[in-house]
């Protein structure tokens, strides 16, 4: 009966602590624990998980968390915008069905090249080249100048006579949307009798013609 009493009274004055030490000698199969050696292991613990870690890593950098995070991120990206421009472009055909009063059943791409309307994506590049234009002539605005840099190189003369931009280099998607990207890229695809040309009437009016011919006879409309 008395030890009955005494180990009541042990249980009640224990404290969360103290049972958490006999758990730990109960399951370390009845060797001493000590708080120093509980660290020890979890260390010991820890730098084989780096270990392991900075091993996948060598083999194999695609695993870094970072990078994956970053590789996520710029995917979504990406998906954005496509996802505007699908968005934009649904509501261009539908805009282009109540204009010319057609049914559903009628073709968008057949609508938009009655009404000599540019599909959103060839209307983006459309402006940039035009921009680009506007500004490689006139040398305003300075800040959008100081962006587009002419292409030189020493191994062709040729180079001079194309007026050439030089793109410069860029890891993410997102800064190749950037003006000083994307204007070269899309000024380089221009063809050269539009590159050359001097009047901007002239110029806008043969890029459209470009365009439209890109959109309605190489590629469909979703």
């Amino acid at each position: 009966m008395v030890d009955f009493v005494v180990i009541i009274c042990v249980i009640c004055i224990m404290s969360p602590d103290d049972w958490a030490g006999v758990w730990l000698w109960r399951v370390s199969g009845g060797r001493r624990w000590s708080a120093s050696g509980e660290r020890s292991r979890r260390r010991a613990s820890v730098q084989s998980v780096h270990r392991v870690k900075d091993r996948l890593l060598q083999s194999n950098p695609i695993l870094e968390v970072g990078h994956v995070r970053r590789s996520v991120r710029r995917w979504r990206r990406d998906q954005s915008v496509k996802k505007n421009i699908s968005k934009l472009q649904k509501a261009q055909n539908l805009l282009a069905r109540v204009v010319t009063c057609s049914p559903q059943s009628c073709s968008p791409r057949t609508l938009l090249q009655q009404l000599h309307w540019l599909p959103i994506k060839h209307h983006i590049d459309f402006k940039i080249a035009n921009i680009t234009f506007r500004t490689l002539h006139s040398s305003q605005p300075a800040y959008l100048l100081s962006s587009l840099h002419a292409c030189h190189s020493t191994r062709s003369l040729r180079l001079s006579t194309t007026n050439l931009l030089s793109a410069p280099f860029v890891r993410t998607s997102f800064g190749a949307r950037s003006f000083s990207v994307a204007a070269p890229k899309i000024w380089n695809s221009v063809p050269l009798s539009l590159r050359t040309c001097t009047s901007p009437d002239t110029f806008r009016r043969h890029l459209k013609t470009h365009y439209c011919q890109q959109a309605f006879h190489s590629s469909g409309l979703s």
